[in-house]
């Protein structure tokens, strides 16, 4: 995708690697850590990195957040897992934060928006 993205000449366009990322096949990365994926992205240009945890809405694991932050110097986003009650554990080493399931009625993903959760969940974040 990123050599794809130099063809076309479109370097403006960010694009943000999630590693070990959740519902795919891991076997082809299964014998590297995410320090080396992560390494791996930065040096095929990558604009930023994304932790997830294993599968939709689970958290990210801090030690997978504390090696990719000690690994590189680009953004840092968490991509799944993200309530009220663990935002502010990755505040200090992440950039950002992709909310889904939490922002869902009940956190399912496949129901509509609640406002309520989401407005919990920005009181906490703005402190």
């Amino acid at each position: 995708m990123l050599r794809l993205r130099t063809q076309l000449k479109a370097d403006h366009i960010k694009v943000f690697v999630d590693v070990k990322k959740k519902h795919a096949a891991h076997a082809l990365t299964a014998d590297l850590g995410v320090k080396d994926v992560v390494k791996q992205s930065e040096f095929f240009r990558a604009d930023g990195i994304i932790i997830t945890g294993g599968f939709t809405a689970e958290a990210a694991k801090l030690e997978d957040l504390i090696e990719a932050r000690n690994a590189t110097k680009l953004p840092i986003f968490i991509g799944s897992g993200i309530t009220p009650e663990n935002v502010n554990t990755y505040t200090s080493m992440a950039q950002g934060f992709i909310v889904g399931s939490y922002f869902k009625r009940e956190g399912e993903w496949q129901n509509d928006v609640d406002p309520e959760r989401v407005k919990n969940l920005l009181r906490v974040v703005k402190g």
